[in-house]
């Protein structure tokens, strides 16, 4: 049972190392930046074709913008989860918790841990 956790944690480490590791492809970020702004140039004119009102169609305009960017802004913070953002993962709880249910495996021959600082 105690290698089985440890197999688990080495192999859980090396794939949250990969995904650090693995950089986004800067083109497919220009591009996703490119469409966004031509959605967000020729969105008025599409939807001003669709309703009869300027102020309906101004709002409909802010709204799905709006919601086009913000999308963009979330997988923006879900392409890097480690760091020390506030949306970021908290590694030093996660680190803690391991350590806790390891010690929970042998509460009589574990004393202390080594403390390791995060960079």
């Amino acid at each position: 049972r105690v290698y089985s956790a440890l197999s688990n944690a080495k192999l859980a480490s090396a794939q949250a190392l990969k995904i650090l590791e693995t950089p986004f492809p800067f083109p497919y970020a220009q591009m996703v930046t490119f469409v966004l702004v031509a959605f967000a140039i020729s969105a008025p004119g599409v939807i001003i074709v669709f309703t009869d009102s300027a102020l309906v169609s101004a709002v409909l305009t802010f709204m799905s913008v709006l919601a086009a960017w913000s999308l963009n802004e979330v997988a923006k913070q879900l392409e890097d989860p480690f760091g020390l953002d506030y949306n970021d993962l908290d590694l030093e709880s996660l680190h803690q918790d391991f350590l806790e249910c390891l010690a929970s495996l042998h509460p009589k021959r574990v004393q202390s841990f080594p403390i390791q600082q995060l960079p």
